[in-house]
């Protein structure tokens, strides 16, 4: 994992870069998370709704990874794909181009924190195709005052449809951590790379030692959740070649990983050192 302590926190100027993305799966939404703007649409199709892609339900908590898709509601609650040759852009929250491995930059590309929850859509091709992120959105805060939503726009195009689709996720705060179960899961995950007690080694320091992530002030459980599945840093940065693609990368236990898993792992790192 990229690390870098830096004594100024997190800039409030952000350096975003709002891209489209192309792409659709299937799942069902609940009943009154999202809506839609139609401008072209057969009724007869249903309307095009934001849901999550393993049909759970549009929820999340500060750290998640969401991968979001659009999908056809009828009027008696039937959920089908998106015609062939429909096109999902998502216009928003904005999406942040990784910099390249090596990078040093000045300011955080990431979304500064504040009241409402913040997240982001993001492109990272050192380490992920675009197919790969289509739809992944990561929440990089849950707002200092708690109890927010993040809302989500996508513009839906090609085979007969124009649509403006939104979604108000509503976005929990971070978990609390167990320290006993994240030493157990980071020795069979992350030891061999970042050290027995994260102090480094192959892999930069992760534990509470001067100068290693758990003692940096920039980042927290939320972002130690989120932004190394990404595969990038607390500055946006490209992760080096050797981290594994946890998107994509199940864990020893046999699943992807968890935001709990993680944020676990945070709390037994803070009381290394």
């Amino acid at each position: 994992m990229n690390h870098r302590t830096r004594s100024n926190a997190l800039a409030s100027t952000l350096s975003l870069t709002v891209l489209s993305l192309v792409g659709c799966t299937t799942a069902a939404p609940p009943a009154d998370a999202a809506y839609a703007d139609t401008s072209v649409l057969d009724a007869s199709l249903g309307s095009p709704t934001i849901v999550m892609a393993d049909g759970t339900s549009l929820v999340a908590v500060a750290g998640d990874i969401l991968h979001l898709d659009v999908v056809l509601v009828s009027a008696t609650g039937v959920h089908t794909p998106l015609p062939s040759g429909a096109v999902i852009e998502w216009t928003g929250p904005a999406e942040i181009i990784a910099l390249a491995s090596g990078s040093m930059p000045t300011t955080s590309q990431l979304p500064s924190r504040g009241l409402a929850p913040t997240g982001m859509f993001l492109r990272n091709r050192e380490h992920y195709t675009d197919a790969q992120l289509h739809g992944v959105l990561i929440i990089t805060d849950g707002g200092s005052a708690g109890g927010g939503t993040l809302m989500v726009d996508a513009h839906v195009t090609g085979a007969g449809m124009d649509a403006n689709v939104s979604a108000a996720i509503p976005v929990g705060a971070v978990p609390g951590g167990d320290a006993a179960s994240g030493q157990t899961f980071y020795l069979a995950n992350c030891a061999s790379c970042h050290g027995a007690s994260g102090q480094g080694a192959a892999a930069p320091g992760l534990n509470h030692a001067t100068g290693n992530v758990a003692s940096d002030p920039d980042w927290n459980a939320t972002l130690f959740a989120s932004v190394p599945r990404a595969n990038i840093d607390d500055f946006g940065v490209s992760e080096g070649p050797g981290m594994p693609l946890w998107l994509t990368t199940p864990a020893t236990t046999g699943g992807l990983l968890t935001t709990q898993q993680m944020v676990n792992v945070y709390a037994w790192l803070l009381t290394q050192n």
